[in-house]
């Protein structure tokens, strides 16, 4: 696949699936059935279904959720983007009620395609900075 339209998806994912305005079936689209994240703090999810599932409640506890790319590069196979996140907590997360604190993280994600798709993310992300910004000392059972 040409790393042009490997970007243009993942640009898709971000502008589309994680921020204001959101389709998730843009998620059908870009991301395999089989999908795996690798997240450094939650651990791992498999399958598109479960992908999208975490993806809604972070949604439902940041409506106003805005995701943008920071800086973006590919390598072979792979696209990597280091992105921020703003938003307000209007919505519980689990063991978390809603705060109405704003939040501004940062983090990496790398995608990696295979067959025209995203076969895997490895990501990593501020979860204490989020924390923190929620008012949360707490680390156990708030983001899983």
């Amino acid at each position: 696949m040409v790393q042009n339209q490997q970007i243009s998806m993942i640009q898709r994912l971000f502008s589309e699936g994680f921020s204001q305005g959101r389709d998730l079936s843009v998620f059908d689209e870009v991301l395999s059935r089989n999908v795996r994240l690798h997240d450094a703090y939650s651990g791992d999810i498999d399958g598109i279904d479960d992908f999208k599932k975490r993806e809604k409640a972070y949604l439902h506890a940041f409506p106003d959720k805005e995701v943008t790319i920071e800086t973006l590069m590919t390598a072979e196979d792979s696209v990597i983007v280091f992105w921020r996140a703003r938003g307000t907590h209007q919505g519980d997360l689990p063991n978390l009620p809603a705060t109405g604190n704003p939040i501004d993280i940062e983090g990496i994600s790398i995608f990696q395609f295979s067959n025209g798709q995203v076969t895997r993310i490895l990501q990593s992300w501020n979860q204490l900075g989020l924390l923190e910004q929620l008012g949360e000392r707490r680390l156990e059972g708030v983001l899983r």
